[in-house]
């Protein structure tokens, strides 16, 4: 999905990389079809085995090359990755998701460090992506072998948010039932697709603010439009908890480690301006005493202090100051973390 000028380049790099490898300057030289690396004509013409060429492309990315038609696919781990990353995404990115960690997704890619490519897998996927580089023909082979067999019913994402969070509520519930395998709901693509599905809807409507906000039986989304919140969304506490869970895993924050405010990025909405975004979590609460002088080293004041500071009343940002007024902003205070936090998420 990279633009013609990134491969253009990409296929510099690539040639000089080949050269230094002894193939012939008048191999490189011929005419490489739009829209294809010079890697995978070497590598179709029989001119490199596709060790030799994995190994060039892990020299020119700097990331390790892995071909992922030679990994075995998890049934569980291939459901997952089919509900978020449909097959016509996989081909288009030249991406093939590898396992989920934490948050993180590791992901197979034929140009892992193209920016635009790397926001849109990780708004499909709902984590940080760390990327791996193979082949066009690994990357092929993997991606017929992870959508061999046709999508089951309810393995794709529901479009409309409340669907969407109805079934993202009936799956935390199953977990949540489940003592013999325990699971952390926040992994669940269930819950990730709702994270997606509640950005695109809400970013959609020309919000400047996403907020999560906690209550005792219900957590309820709200969107900020033209100064004014407004529900847009009630979610059980289970599914609430998970999805301000979710949100820091793909911030690249620690949800166990809430004591003091938290500032981390993501990506998401490729198309709409620059493909990143910055996080911002700040308790909601009086910090506790041993983090307070923790938070004074930083500069940071308690929430709802006034002055300079991460927040403004009870932890919102000064959008103007920012620059980020006119970009999604989302926000959120969990009970699941050990006291009640405010994350902001400024993109």
């Amino acid at each position: 999905m990279a633009d013609p000028d990134i491969r253009r380049r990409l296929n510099q790099r690539l040639k000089q990389a080949l050269l230094q490898r002894g193939l012939p300057q008048g191999v490189l030289d011929a005419d490489t079809p739009e829209g294809t690396l010079v890697s995978d004509q070497v590598l179709s013409a029989g001119r490199l085995a596709p060790q030799a060429v994995n190994d060039v492309l892990g020299e020119v990315f700097g990331v390790e090359a892995i071909d992922p038609s030679l990994v075995a696919v998890d049934p569980e781990f291939a459901r997952a990755a089919r509900t978020l990353f449909p097959r016509d995404a996989a081909v288009a990115f030249a991406a093939v998701p590898l396992r989920f960690e934490r948050g993180q997704a590791h992901v197979v890619m034929a140009i892992p460090d193209d920016a635009a490519s790397l926001a849109g897998v990780e708004h499909l996927l709902g984590a940080r992506v760390r990327p791996y580089v193979c082949h066009g023909a690994g990357l092929a082979r993997a991606i017929d072998a992870l959508y061999r067999d046709p999508p089951l019913p309810g393995e794709t994402p529901a479009a409309d948010m409340e669907e969407q969070a109805g079934r993202a509520a009936k799956a935390v519930a199953r977990i949540a039932a489940d003592h013999v395998r325990p699971r952390d709901p926040a992994e669940d693509p269930e819950v990730v697709a709702l994270v997606r599905a509640v950005m695109d809807t809400l970013a959609a409507t020309a919000a400047s603010d996403i907020h999560l906000e906690p209550g005792a039986g219900v957590w309820r989304i709200r969107a900020r439009r033209d100064g004014m919140l407004q529900d847009a969304l009630r979610l059980p506490p289970l599914l609430g908890a998970a999805l301000a869970r979710r949100l820091m895993l793909l911030s690249g924050l620690a949800p166990d480690e809430a004591g003091l405010p938290q500032d981390g990025a993501m990506r998401f909405h490729p198309g709409r301006g620059p493909p990143h975004g910055h996080a911002r979590f700040v308790p909601a609460g009086p910090l506790r005493p041993e983090n307070r002088a923790a938070a004074a080293r930083q500069g940071q004041k308690e929430p709802g202090s006034g002055g300079p500071g991460p927040g403004r009343g009870r932890g919102a940002p000064d959008l103007r100051r920012s620059g980020c007024a006119k970009r999604p902003v989302a926000r959120h205070r969990s009970h699941r973390i050990g006291q009640d936090h405010e994350p902001v998420c400024l993109s």
